[in-house]
This record gives C-alpha cells, sequence and structure tokens, in this order.
C-alpha cells in the first residue's frame, strides 16, 4: 500500500500463513499427534528414497487438527528442501474448474490478484522457466496460464488459438502442460502437493493431479489431501487406483490433551477459569484452523 496525496493505493497483497497453533494467545506444541506425523514422514521418506508417487489422505471433523497436523509437516520438510505447493478450495467455488489446484500454482509462482495481467503472466513465465526446458516454456506457461487465470495473447500461439476453439483440444494441452510442469519440478527436488479442504474441490483438479500420480510414477511427487469425512460421499472414487494411505484423525488421548492444557503458565487465571484447575475431563482440542 502506497500513499498518493489525498488517497491511498493498493498495490498487492502478501498472504500472511502463521503455522504456528495459537492458544488463548500462545504458541502451542505440536502434541499428540506423533504416530500420524510419523506416518506421513515415513511416506515422504519413501516418496524420496525410491523415488516413487505416493498419496495420503487426513480425514476428519472440522477443528479436530488437520490444518495443525499439516503444517508440522511443511516445517518440518522446508528443512529437508522438499517443493511445497499448498490449495486450498474455498465453500463458496465448490466444484469450480481448478479450485483447489489454481490456488496451489498461484502460490507457488507468486501471483497476487491485483497485479496487471502483464505483471503475472512474466511472473508465470519465470516460475515455469525454472526447471521446464527453454523451449517448452512458452507452450506450458501459456496453457498453465488457462489454469490459473492468467490469459495469454494467442496472437503468436498457434496451439493456443487452436485450443481455445475446441474445448477437447484445450483439456489435453492443459494436461500437458501441468504434466510437463510437474516432472520438471520433481527432476528438480522433491514435490510436496497439499490439496486442503478438498471436499469442496473439483473433478478437473483431482483428475489432473492424478494423471501426474499415474504419469512417471517413479519420481518424487507426494500429493497430501485434507477432507472431512464426507469426501467420500462427494468423491467416492478418490484417487482409487492410487493406492491412498489415509489417516482418520481422532480426538487427542487423554495424556495429550492434558499436555495441551498445561500449556498455558499456572499464573494464566483466564486459561484455569475456563477449564477448571480439577476437571476430570479434558476439554476437547482447541483449533483455530477451519479443517
Amino acid at each position: 500500500m502506497r500513499e498518493n496525496a489525498q488517497r491511498l493505493e493498493l498495490h498487492g497483497e502478501i498472504e500472511l500463513v502463521d503455522t504456528s497453533r495459537k492458544l488463548l494467545g500462545r504458541t502451542t506444541p505440536f502434541v499428540g499427534r506423533e504416530r500420524e506425523i510419523g506416518t506421513l514422514e515415513a511416506i515422504v521418506d519413501e516418496c524420496i528414497a525410491e523415488p516413487v508417487t505416493r498419496v495420503a489422505l487426513v480425514t476428519g471433523p472440522g477443528g479436530i487438527g488437520k490444518t495443525r497436523l499439516r503444517n508440522e509437516l511443511v516445517a518440518r520438510l522446508a528443512e529437508r528442501g522438499v517443493e511445497v505447493w499448498a490449495g486450498r478450495a474455498d465453500s463458496m467455488r465448490t466444484g469450480s474448474p481448478f479450485a483447489v489446484l489454481a490456488p496451489a500454482l498461484r502460490r507457488a509462482a507468486g501471483l497476487l490478484e491485483s497485479e496487471p495481467l502483464e505483471a503475472k503472466r512474466r511472473k508465470l513465465r519465470a516460475r515455469v522457466a525454472r526447471h521446464v526446458r527453454a523451449e517448452d516454456v512458452p507452450r506450458v506457461s501459456e496453457f498453465v496460464g488457462e489454469i490459473v487465470a492468467v490469459p495469454f495473447s494467442d496472437e503468436a500461439s498457434v496451439q493456443l488459438r487452436a485450443a481455445r476453439r475446441d474445448a477437447v483440444l484445450m483439456g489435453d494441452q492443459v494436461r500437458r502442460a501441468f504434466l510437463d510442469l510437474v516432472v520438471a519440478e520433481t527432476r528438480a527436488q522433491p514435490l510436496l502437493l497439499v490439496l486442503e479442504d478438498l471436499q469442496h474441490g473439483d473433478s478437473p483438479s483431482i483428475e489432473l493431479v492424478d494423471a501426474a500420480l499415474r504419469t512417471d510414477p517413479e519420481k518424487p511427487l507426494m500429493v497430501l489431501a485434507l477432507a472431512r469425512p464426507e469426501i467420500h460421499d462427494r468423491f467416492p472414487r478418490l484417487f482409487a487406483e492410487r493406492d491412498v494411505q489415509e489417516v482418520r484423525l481422532g480426538p487427542l488421548t487423554r495424556r495429550a490433551a492434558e499436555r495441551l492444557r498445561a500449556t498455558p503458565s499456572p499464573s494464566d487465571r483466564s486459561a484455569r477459569r475456563r477449564w477448571g484447575a480439577s476437571s476430570s475431563a479434558p476439554p476437547a482440542t482447541p483449533s483455530t484452523s477451519r479443517s
């Protein structure tokens, strides 16, 4: 935001992602999910060591701690040089094409909604050019642009112009571009693709991700999907041929809940009043996340 004479102008947004969990304003430790985080890390280890594509699905009701688990995994993988693309589906756009995949790709490219179109094009080309072969960068950028709503001019692109006249051809070209991008990324470093709130997701995103898992399966690609249990009703065959490893989250154990409850200092009277110093049953795990 810049000040210009008598007015303020908004020139861009910065997405602030708080990967810590807050309880009464305090950062809380990661407790009670050692088995689940261990399972996910083991899948990542296998994915990198082989290498091989893998997909994990974390399910649980709202507020149970799916986002907290995801944040912990991402924080640990950041120290290991794993590239992370993360997208979250919006309940207001349930089923819209690429509603969950497009945000992941936009964040990976650093695209801001308020930027001029040409600035978005430059950023997207630069992100694609990191690992995609130089001769493929224009094509991959143009068709990934169709996913992330950054349209390129088709004046000098015969392929793009033809695809815009033929929906089937467009679908084929978008898929080819996305696969080329993923393959190039995974040749450079392991890739974790996070799809959050997937119960609000869309079939086009899932189909592209499934194709990435299936095509050239000997690459270090892990897909981490997080959703409420109704995901099974919405997408009954979700990654059905990919050997999905599901992690179901339930309430914390009594001991873990007591450890979390003990996080505020003894002098924190507000916490003691809220929970009660001698309560016989630990409270449900508080959560500030949507999932």
